[in-house]
């Protein structure tokens, strides 16, 4: 397997895991804090969301393709709201979410692994020194946020994701 196609496998596998974590949740689920104030689900998707599509947009120079205004709730270290109207339905989140899976992994698929190796664009998390590593960042960021998913299902006593 080379490098793209694994990278694309986390990102498929990725999705499944975040779909599976948000099943069954309801409207006052989604908002429902992690212990001590942290993140929420709809947070969590959203930010996964458009953080891609921000990072999709540095790997390959092309433009934002998630409406500015959706950015703005769910940026990184911004603390999420527990009130339902400050968000989208989480229907409409996850739909986003899925959404921008699609084009990014479409965006992986059509980049050119000979380029990914060239400097890093301007901005990007100082972690990412290279395009290869933008990639690789979009490929395991929804992994960082998978334990807080399931932190808030055993919080919510939804059944856990292995049955």
């Amino acid at each position: 397997m080379d490098a793209k196609a694994l990278l694309v496998n986390q990102l498929a596998s990725g999705q499944w895991l975040v779909g599976a974590c948000v099943e069954g949740f309801s409207d006052s689920d989604c908002v429902a804090p992690l212990l001590d104030g942290g993140q929420t689900a709809i947070w969590i998707l959203g930010h996964l969301a458009t953080s891609e599509d921000w990072l999709v947009s540095k790997a390959t120079g092309g433009k934002l393709e998630i409406a500015g205004e959706l950015h703005e709730p769910f940026k990184a270290g911004q603390a999420p709201s527990t009130e339902l109207g400050d968000y989208p339905p989480m229907s409409e989140v996850v739909a986003l979410f899925n959404a921008q899976r699609e084009r990014t992994v479409a965006a992986m698929q059509a980049s050119d692994p000979a380029t990914w190796d060239n400097d890093a664009p301007e901005g990007v998390p100082p972690v990412c020194k290279t395009i290869g590593g933008v990639w690789g960042l979009m490929a395991n960021h929804t992994y960082w946020h998978i334990g807080q998913l399931t932190s808030i299902r055993r919080m919510l006593n939804k059944p856990s994701l292995m049955g």
